[in-house]
């Protein structure tokens, strides 16, 4: 089974349009770190399905979340 998390798509807001074209091996614990405002959240809202505004695909081990 793949570990791979590969997010491609775009997050649009009011005042920029984020591009994404992420690919991680999850085998290994990751973490994420970053000023405040730096899109930490945002990046776990968009795994999780709950970027309204991204438009793209989230896929792991294979399968397509969204």
């Amino acid at each position: 089974m793949s570990h791979q998390l590969i997010i491609k798509g775009s997050l649009r807001r009011a005042r920029f349009t984020l591009d994404l074209d992420l690919a991680v091996d999850l085998r290994e614990p990751l973490g994420m770190r970053g000023a405040t405002g730096a899109g930490k959240r945002t990046l776990l809202r968009v795994i999780a399905g709950l970027g309204r505004d991204f438009s793209g695909r989230v896929e792991f081990g294979g399968e397509v979340w969204h």
